[in-house]
């Protein structure tokens, strides 16, 4: 079983090398080209997107899981397209057809999300034509790569090897899970990390989680093995200045959300699943009053 999970986890290793972006924003000539303020303004914007679409996947009750993979291809696009940098309304619908897209392809059976729904959702900023003419030309530009390796996927991966080799429990693993999503959720939304692989915010992730069950009094008692197997099998420098930083980046966003403990939750987020859906569902409240924050 455990080497199951350990070949999946190096599979997934080469398959990100495919998903990798580029810093869009930090590169020599945009930098010289464009002021301070209008990089800030870009990142903010981008930042926005990222809760519209928690805000959506919400809405309809879809694994927020999708969202990540939505993130990634759309940086991915945006990282080969300087035009839609600079260009706020393609920039926004770049976003909204990427998780378009995400939804279609991985929650086809749940899929309430049609066409005129993403048009509704923009006020009518964007057409059907728009939103399927710009699906099309992400998908060219992505070459049909669609199906990134996410940081919760080795996440998920890495917790099943541990559990596994019988150094975390499953309950332990799961209250770690939820810890790692949130440090995940709330990077996906600073630039900042755009540019890191997801199996290095993983195992960043992974290890601030570790420390943060000690600080809110779990115990556990093998943790110096936990860690000496993430950093075996991911091969991470962890005493890299580089993986420092990161691994404080990480930290910070969960501070800064002041997160409620989460053995004080009512339940934890099995190893496949996520975080518990909205009460109120598609069905019962009208497309016209769902997020709309994308065109503030």
């Amino acid at each position: 079983m455990m080497e199951d999970y350990l070949d999946t986890f190096q599979s997934m290793r080469r398959q990100e090398q495919n998903y990798r972006s580029i810093d869009y924003l930090g590169g020599e000539h945009f930098q010289k080209d464009h002021d301070s303020l209008l990089l800030l303004n870009i990142k903010n914007r981008r930042s926005k997107l990222v809760d519209w679409c928690y805000q959506v996947t919400d809405y309809f009750q879809l694994n927020r899981d999708l969202v990540e993979t939505a993130i990634t291809n759309f940086d991915r696009f945006v990282s080969s397209r300087s035009d839609v940098v600079l260009d706020q309304q393609k920039f926004q619908l770049a976003a909204m057809t990427s998780l378009y897209t995400v939804i279609k392809i991985h929650a086809p059976k749940k899929n309430m999300m049609k066409l005129k729904n993403i048009s509704v959702m923009s006020k009518n900023r964007y057409s059907e034509k728009q939103i399927a003419d710009m699906e099309q030309d992400m998908i060219q530009a992505a070459g049909w790569y669609l199906n990134p390796p996410t940081s919760l996927l080795f996440v998920r991966c890495l917790l099943c090897i541990l559990v596994s080799a019988s150094v975390i429990s499953v309950s332990q693993s799961e209250i770690v899970l939820q810890y790692s999503k949130i440090q995940v959720e709330m990077s996906l939304g600073e630039y900042y990390f755009v540019c890191f692989e997801p199996s290095y915010i993983a195992v960043a992730a992974l290890a601030n989680s570790l420390e943060l069950m000690q600080l809110h009094g779990y115990k556990i008692e093998y943790k110096q093995p936990v860690l000496l197997i993430l950093f075996n099998i991911s091969e991470i420098d962890v005493n890299a200045v580089v993986f420092r930083t990161v691994q404080t980046a990480l930290f910070d966003t969960f501070k800064d959300k002041n997160i409620i403990k989460a053995k004080e939750s009512s339940s934890a987020a099995p190893l496949g699943g996520g975080i518990a859906p909205s009460t109120t569902t598609a069905s019962e409240t009208p497309i016209c009053n769902s997020p709309r924050s994308i065109v503030s």
